[in-house]
């Protein structure tokens, strides 16, 4: 019966492509303004005055039902972050202050920094 002896793998020549090293996004990194006027946040026919210029749902309620019902690419969540405030990709739950849905989805090649 043939055990492991620990060495196996260093015997093993193994071809590593390049590409196999990279991570696999890009980042991005935006102000709020590039990232509104890329993707394009719709307003909130809910409430008139809401947040962001009234593009901002609420955490609850009809606000969050809606978005939950968008294409997950057009969903970022205004989150409180240490620094302050960021957008973030997605729906979060964890430090939510709001929601945004966007007219223009993202790419997911890339991973978004909004400051």
């Amino acid at each position: 019966m043939h055990g492991y002896d620990g060495n196996e793998c260093l015997s093993k020549s193994y071809n590593v492509l390049e590409s196999d090293l990279k991570p696999q996004h890009q980042t991005i990194e935006m102000t709020v303004d590039e990232w509104t006027a890329k993707f394009k946040p719709i307003k909130n026919m809910f409430e008139d005055d809401a947040p962001f210029e009234g593009c901002m749902f609420e955490t609850y309620g009809q606000e969050l039902d809606f978005v939950i019902k968008q294409d997950n690419n057009c969903i970022w969540t205004n989150v409180d972050v240490e620094d302050g405030v960021e957008i973030s990709e997605g729906y979060h739950l964890v430090n939510r202050l709001g929601y945004f849905v966007t007219e223009i989805p993202r790419d997911n090649d890339y991973f978004y920094l909004i400051t």
